[in-house]
């Protein structure tokens, strides 16, 4: 009797360490699956968007690439970046985004490090995120790494976001300053161009870390060469 009672609780264990072992790979299946979607981009890779080139963002957000909706939710795609109600809580999403594979820029031992676009169908409000994974899949840390110009006082001229060989990363956004100079008010004069750096580091860990910002003047003739730099 006792050595039925032993066979069924080996075969019961059998049974269970099958299940386990299966589920685990289904679940390892799915995070390769999710990862497969993002090509290796070549670095230094950057995202320019000024007044002659409105169309950055569509050309990124394309067909072929669209993330299933079950990938989004699975692997919590601008989760991360949901504004917060008055109460600190995730506000319901009212904008059926889609989401875009864009690329894969890191692959280390503790995470991948991924581009991807969100949009509307209206191309309404787009973004690209950088976002890192770990290894089971598990979002470790996310930040806006591209979005549209906005037209809000001081007026933004040119966005550049560069990925850098290093895990670090630049994000400059270029603005400029008008006044009136006459008594009726129709005319107005450029005060200042300024650029704001924000320089990222992507940790061993695969946190993002804001290691600098600054801002600096720059001139028309800077703007131009900036321009040829990072094209």
């Amino acid at each position: 009797m006792k050595n039925i009672t032993f066979l069924t609780f080996i075969c019961f264990a059998w049974i269970i360490g099958c299940s386990e072992n299966k589920n685990n790979k289904a679940v390892d299946n799915k995070i390769k699956g999710f990862f497969r979607n993002f090509d290796s981009l070549k670095l230094p890779y950057s995202l320019i968007t000024d007044g002659s080139n409105h169309n950055t963002f569509n050309a990124l957000m394309d067909i072929n690439h669209q993330l299933d909706s079950a990938l989004v939710s699975r692997f919590e795609l601008n989760y991360l970046m949901r504004e917060l109600d008055s109460m600190g809580e995730p506000t319901v999403e009212k904008t059926p985004y889609q989401f875009y594979s864009i690329g894969s820029v890191f692959k280390t031992a503790q995470y991948s490090a991924l581009l991807y676009g969100r949009n509307t169908s209206s191309n309404e409000d787009a973004c690209v995120f950088l976002a890192t994974y770990g290894k089971d899949g598990k979002k470790i840390d996310e930040i806006v790494f591209h979005r549209p110009l906005l037209a809000l006082p001081p007026t933004e001229i040119r966005r550049i976001s560069e990925i850098n060989t290093d895990t670090t990363f630049v994000i400059t956004t270029v603005t400029e300053e008008h006044r009136f100079v006459n008594e009726r008010n129709n005319y107005m004069e450029l005060v200042e161009q300024k650029a704001h750096d924000k320089i990222y580091k992507i940790e061993p860990s695969g946190r993002i870390l804001l290691k600098d910002e600054r801002n600096r003047q720059i001139s028309a003739e800077q703007l131009k060469t900036d321009t040829k730099d990072t094209k």
